[in-house]
């Protein structure tokens, strides 16, 4: 594909959930073996998870898998959770429960040179093929795995006897079925290819593709921004075609560290009304038990999207992880020689009935185009190795990096504030290409004070350093271009994110008991230049600057408010570098810099309804640095030009290193705030700074990046 790659975040081992489920006498097929004997399913919403805890009072331990290594995984009728409304088609959410075939035999078929030529369960047969990748099953009549149905589907072969087979009914006209059933075999990877015994002294990099999700591709859903609830991606359409996505990053870092995991995707589709728009982040790490086999996936799925530019946006929160061929304790779920294929997914029942189960969860507001029992949901996709990397191969630096955040916060369906920080401080990042992490923090304000309740929030994201996650599993750190965090885990106790909001009073209030779904990603991961070419706009190429998007939902409860305060950011934009010291700064000449701008806009239509978007425009700044002032304008964002002038003020040290101002034009006005950044060894080589303008029934927030320009005009140090 020429798409862009898609980013991934790592996320901690998830609570894994396991019930029983015996076939019934009447209609022994796996489509019945999902059925519910003698189990009350308890589900409560803890932290990322929904946890499935199921009771049972009949022996035994779970599901027990075939000893060849053979497991199978079938839609259920229904999905009963607790604290959730009843899933009434889990098969039209993608959610897929696992499935003992012990009493069917299930085993593998040789020839008489030992070749798998098939895999029996029970009467029905399915061919192993003999050639790499996919194949089509042709139509057969199922006498076990659905009772005299005709089944068709397809199955993906890899290295190592590995194998997927998606099966559903054989409807007329090539139609795809909500009900589907899986089978998965292959050789455990050992490991000692992802934890060698006698450690490792470089990182290496390791890059999947994932194949089509057949469910969606069987009933004409794209497959592309993998993590999206099937129906909503139904929503898109072919628009997700053109998503910009990342391969499935694993970062094996030197001496036996926990290898961390990065998917990412994004698109952005149309402009003002008629945009939508949806990213995907999905973190991760990979476990072992200890035993010679038994590599898992497990990660956090974050992002966000908007369906239609009138709707409110939904957070996509949840977990993901991978399939296992065994339930022997190991959990082997990386197969092959060289970890060559597994198969992503969430929202199946595994492991032990004594722990829980979790699925993707969609965060929507009271305008969410989903029911009740629509957002919980799941998807199922090979990942086939690409190759492995050496770290030296990349541009990977730890550094520390300053800047600022921008975005618009939709505290309720209909309600849109403007926020975004306003000293250079206000955003930090940083990088560690030794472990493969990135962390920091994001404080954004109210910055028309319109917000009846907060002042402004402080946003924790990925790995410890600067008052982020203490743990190293919240991020993956790819490259200096290729990098992406979340926030996960229970306030006020060891490693939670810190995620606080200050009210007008003053009174600072952390987080509820729940994670905040926050994410962060570089733009580089998924680059966006269809949206920079429809505008007309140059996109910056500074590559010693960083800026990208990050979004959140959170939840906060306080005695002292009247009621929770939620909020959604979508899509919020940020901007980072190496910030010039004020001892560094010029104290003479001048300097011209070109860029581009990019954030959110809010704009009221004639029939009251609010259209929430995305938009790029162009930036150029003038600036004096001996009489510390400038101009700085913004034209061709959402069709509006507005400038002003900036300036800066003398510093104790120097010359101060950041400026401000207030803008105008294109019936709006509002302000700036900006830094001046080090190009490598060019001091005050480049500009960052956020911004916000607003007009009648009308308000944007965003950053800005730009590079001086060589100019013969141009005085001063350089």
């Amino acid at each position: 594909s020429s798409r862009a790659p898609i980013v991934v975040l790592p996320r901690p081992k998830p609570i894994v959930v396991t019930s029983r489920y015996s076939p019934d006498g009447a209609a022994p097929g796996i489509s019945e073996v999902t059925k519910i004997l003698d189990a009350t399913i308890l589900e409560t919403a803890q932290s990322d998870f929904i946890n499935t805890v199921v009771q049972d009072d009949t022996e035994g331990d779970g599901p027990n898998i075939a000893e060849d290594g053979i497991t199978a995984f079938a839609t259920p009728p229904v999905f009963d959770p607790d604290d959730f409304p009843i899933v009434e088609n889990p098969g039209n959410v993608g959610i897929v429960q696992q499935v003992d075939l012990t009493q069917f035999g299930a085993e593998f078929v040789r020839n008489e040179e030992g070749e798998l030529i098939a895999i029996r369960v029970g009467e029905d047969e399915l061919p192993f093929p003999s050639v790499l990748g996919e194949t089509t099953i042709e139509p057969f009549r199922s006498q076990t795995l659905d009772v005299d149905v005709d089944l068709r589907g397809t199955v993906f072969r890899g290295e190592d006897d590995f194998a997927f087979y998606y099966a559903q009914e054989d409807l007329a006209g090539d139609a795809g079925a909500d009900e589907v059933i899986y089978l998965l075999t292959g050789k455990p990877t050992e490991v000692r290819k992802i934890f060698p015994a006698e450690g490792r002294n470089e990182t290496l990099v390791r890059s999947y593709s994932f194949e089509d999700d057949y469910q969606k591709r069987n009933r004409d859903i794209a497959s592309e921004m993998r993590l999206l609830n099937p129906i909503i991606a139904r929503e898109f359409g072919d628009v997700l075609e053109g998503a910009s996505e990342t391969p499935f990053f694993v970062v094996q870092p030197p001496d036996g560290a926990v290898p961390k995991t990065l998917y990412a995707g994004l698109v952005i589709d149309g402009s003002g009304n008629e945009q939508v728009s949806a990213i995907n982040l999905d973190i991760g790490f990979v476990n072992a038990n200890g035993n010679d086999s038994g590599l898992e996936i497990v990660g956090r799925r974050r992002g966000s999207y908007r369906v239609s530019a009138t709707n409110s946006a939904a957070a996509m929160e949840g977990s993901t992880g991978t399939f296992s061929a065994f339930d022997d304790g190991d959990f082997a779920s990386l197969y092959g020689e060289n970890g060559n294929n597994f198969v992503y997914t969430t929202g199946v029942v595994r492991g032990p009935a004594s722990e829980a189960q979790d699925l993707y969860f969609d965060n929507q507001r009271t305008d969410g185009v989903l029911e009740e029992g629509e957002v919980l949901s799941s998807s199922t996709m090979v990942a086939q190795l690409n190759g492995v990397r050496r770290g030296r191969a990349f541009d990977r630096t730890s550094r520390i990096v300053k800047g600022f955040a921008a975005g618009i916060v939709e505290p309720s369906a209909f309600g849109t504030r403007v926020f975004r920080s306003t000293e250079v401080g206000d955003l930090s990042l940083e990088t560690n290409a030794t472990n493969g992490t990135v962390g920091g923090l994001i404080t954004v304000r109210d910055v028309l004070e319109a917000d009846p309740v907060i002042r402004s929030m402080t946003l924790a994201f990925g790995s410890d350093g600067l008052g982020g996650d203490v743990s190293d599993t919240r991020s993956t750190f790819v490259d200096d271009s290729t990098f992406g965090a979340v926030a996960s885990g229970t306030p006020g106790e060891p490693g939670s994110p810190q995620t606080t909001i200050t009210t007008n009073s003053g009174r600072v209030i952390d987080h509820d008991n729940s994670s905040p779904a926050t994410y962060l990603v570089s733009s580089d991961a998924v680059p966006q230049s269809q949206l920079f070419e429809a505008a007309g706009v140059t996109e910056c190429t500074c590559a010693f600057l960083d800026w990208g998007w990050w979004g959140t939902a959170t939840d906060f409860e306080d005695g002292s408010l009247d009621q929770n305060v939620r909020n959604n950011v979508h899509l919020g934009t940020w901007v980072a570098g190496d910030v010039t010291r004020e001892q560094d700064m010029p104290t003479v000449g001048s300097g011209s810099y070109e860029g581009h701008a990019a954030g959110t806009v809010s704009a009221g239509n004639p029939d009251g309804t609010r259209s929430r978007y995305v938009a790029v425009g162009d930036l150029r700044v003038d600036y004096n640095f001996g009489a510390r002032s400038g101009t700085l304008e913004i034209t061709n964002f959402d069709g509006r030009d507005f400038s002003g002038t900036i300036a800066g003020s003398r510093a104790a040290d120097g010359v101060s290193n950041q400026f401000n101002g207030l803008l105008a034009g294109s019936d709006v006005k509002g302000s700036t705030n900006g830094a001046f950044v080090n190009n490598g060894n060019r001091m005050a080589g480049g500009v960052l700074g956020g911004f916000d303008v607003r007009g009648r029934s009308y308000r944007a927030s965003g950053s800005y990046v730009g590079a001086r320009i060589p100019s013969a005009a141009m005085t001063g140090p350089n």
